[in-house]
């Protein structure tokens, strides 16, 4: 088993950005499966451009399904020795698996003759529109990761036409999963939201703070600066001059801009609900098979150039257990905090 793919033993920086890698020309490609390496770099491009994609776990897969082992060791393996008496008694760690199964998505887009004439590119407005291109699947992907939901039926808008490819972490991490659910009954989020969430965290879990985040929408962290913010101590001048959240009970908050705030909060017609997660990043995995096909079809009685970008990706998680989820987020400033 690779040492990256056990919670308990991950090492790795979960902030920082990745090293920058040379941009991938996609308008150079007409017709093309791309091979191992240039789908790496696609999709390095696509996890760099996400808040959420690049703190997670990438595992990426020549596969379209398979499993993901994960070693644990559970109770005590140390016992009272005594001399030059062997016990019989040992342990051994147990192993388990995870188990994906990827989806294909399709992103497509048509560009005019005029586009390409007559931008200030010239010849080089393929290769801007579709670095764009690339921009917006990472928003994309990000959106899925987040609110993913394969029960949605039909395709009434272009949302609901992306969400119902896959389940994301929102639907994983729902009522029927073994998550720890906080209820925040409609209030806003505060210090005292977060510290129940923390109560929530088996002990396993919490032994270094430092490798948790709290995952949430940008609303939230504002109603947390605006908690503390309004108080007179040197947490509250910070707080106004940078906006910038500091570990909450030795956790990093993690923002991310792309999670919901619009969301129906339970016994209520309102729909400025949100969530928040409290987990290790590397709890949630990003699945995404290197099979990437990148297409250009020019139709010349339209005038237009069609490029099509064929992936298949899949979101899982290592350990339900391993997350406090916080629902009924109230994002609505007019609404008390949490308390």
């Amino acid at each position: 088993m690779n040492r990256r793919d056990g919670l308990d033993i991950l090492e790795t920086e979960l902030i920082g950005t990745p090293a920058a890698k040379a941009a991938l020309l996609l308008a150079d490609f007409d017709h093309v499966s791309m091979a191992n390496e240039e789908a790496d770099r696609f999709i390095t491009q696509v996890v760099d451009e996400s808040a959420l994609l690049r703190t997670i776990r990438v595992h990426r897969t020549s596969t379209p399904s398979g499993d993901l082992s994960k070693l644990n060791i559970t109770g005590p393996v140390t016992e009272k020795a005594t001399e030059n008496t062997d016990s019989g008694n040992t342990s051994k760690p147990v192993n388990t698996s995870v188990s994906y199964a990827t989806m294909k998505t399709r992103s497509a887009l048509n560009i005019s003759g005029e586009v390409q004439e007559d931008t200030i590119e010239g010849g080089g407005a393929r290769n801007t529109i579709m670095n764009a291109m690339v921009l917006q699947i990472a928003n994309d992907m990000e959106n899925l990761a987040i609110e993913g939901d394969s029960s949605i039926a039909g395709s009434v808008t272009a949302s609901d036409r992306l969400l119902k490819s896959n389940n994301g972490f929102h639907a994983l991490t729902g009522s029927g999963s073994n998550v720890h659910q906080v209820d925040a009954g409609g209030l806003r989020c505060s210090y005292r939201l977060l510290l129940a969430m923390r109560r929530a965290m088996p002990t396993k879990w919490a032994r270094d703070l430092t490798k948790l985040r709290w995952i949430m929408s940008q609303k939230c962290a504002l109603d947390l600066s605006e908690e503390w913010g309004g108080r007179v101590t040197d947490l509250g001048d910070a707080l106004r001059r940078t906006g910038e959240l500091p570990p909450i009970l030795g956790i990093p908050v993690l923002e991310v801009p792309l999670m919901p705030t619009d969301l129906t909060i339970d016994g209520t017609s309102g729909a400025t609900g949100s969530f928040i997660w409290l987990t290790n990043p590397l709890n949630l995995i990003y699945v995404v098979q290197r099979e990437l096909t990148v297409e250009w079809e020019r139709v010349p009685r339209a005038d237009r150039d069609e490029a099509t970008i064929h992936m298949r990706s899949d979101f899982i998680i290592e350990e339900d257990d391993a997350i406090v989820k916080a629902n009924n987020v109230n994002t609505d400033e007019t609404i008390a905090f949490y308390a």
